[in-house]
């Protein structure tokens, strides 16, 4: 299915001016980094995930032997994670990995593997991994899952543009709302195997973005400017329904469709699954 988007002058409105292209720094390599963090932090392994042209993404497993403080762990992650702009991290308690690849979970069954693995404590590697049949089949049980988010998504977004096209701009904020709601929630089900509780884009999208790096940049290749429009659109959940005095400039809410629409095209033909 190709979602179509409303474009301003067919309103008699402004368009949008088209964005800029962001300039990407080259990431440095990973072993300072390595050294600082299991130096202050008791750390059984490190995996790094598929590295793109902006960040690399490690997955960071806890020593099940060693003890720190989690509230202590946590604000160190944290102070890390705002001074390495091009690592971005995510961490997990030794137990809790293990029974992710028990209960099957794709995307660390995907990446937490000896071969993805930059950093062992101990000598003896101490997971087991999926054979490639089992990975098959996770991959075809999420097949399922991705269909059925996205034909949910997908009624969320027809609302939008049925309600834009009426000149109904607040319910159809709303809706636009709730189709990346959507989104990012089905990304974070798809590879985290939860269901993640919060009508926050902001949140969703940083937690989502770990999993799908692309979905960062729904709407503009700039931080700054990314994070203008999540919030312009996370006014919609509140104030379109609940405020007398929302508005929401039009040319705006064209944008916002035309963005949401070209990010649900590329889903579509590309799908949201891990790569083989």
């Amino acid at each position: 299915m190709e979602y179509e988007f409303i474009t301003a002058t067919e309103m008699n409105l402004n368009a949008t001016q088209a964005i800029s292209t962001a300039s990407y720094t080259t990431r440095k390599p990973l072993k300072p980094f390595i050294e600082l963090i299991t130096g202050i932090i008791p750390i059984a392994y490190i995996f790094e995930c598929s590295p793109n042209e902006t960040s690399t993404r490690l997955i960071i497993i806890l020593d099940q032997y060693r003890f720190q403080r989690s509230e202590e762990t946590k604000n160190i992650m944290e102070f890390l994670a705002l001074s390495q702009i091009n690592v971005e991290l995510i961490y997990y308690s030794y137990g809790t990995l293990n029974d992710s690849l028990q209960r099957g979970n794709l995307f660390f069954a995907t990446y937490c593997r000896r071969v993805n693995c930059v950093y062992q404590y101990t000598p003896d590697y101490g997971f087991i991994e999926s054979s490639e049949i089992t990975l098959a089949a996770m991959k075809s049980s999420s097949t399922a899952i991705l269909k059925t988010g996205l034909e949910k998504v997908g009624n969320f977004f027809d609302g939008a543009t049925a309600y834009l096209g009426m000149g109904k701009f607040h319910l159809s904020a709303f809706m636009l709302h709730q189709t990346c709601e959507q989104v990012l929630k089905l990304i974070i089900k798809l590879f985290n195997g939860t269901d993640f509780k919060s009508h926050q884009l902001p949140l969703l999208q940083r937690n989502a973005g770990f999993y799908y790096p692309e979905i960062k940049n729904i709407f503009d290749a700039k931080e700054n400017k990314e994070s203008k429009w999540i919030e312009l659109l996370q006014q919609a959940y509140v104030g379109a329904r609940y405020d007398d005095d929302y508005k929401i400039e039009p040319q705006h809410l064209f944008f916002l469709q035309e963005k949401i629409a070209l990010m649900l095209n590329k889903i579509n033909s590309k799908g949201l699954l891990i790569a083989d």
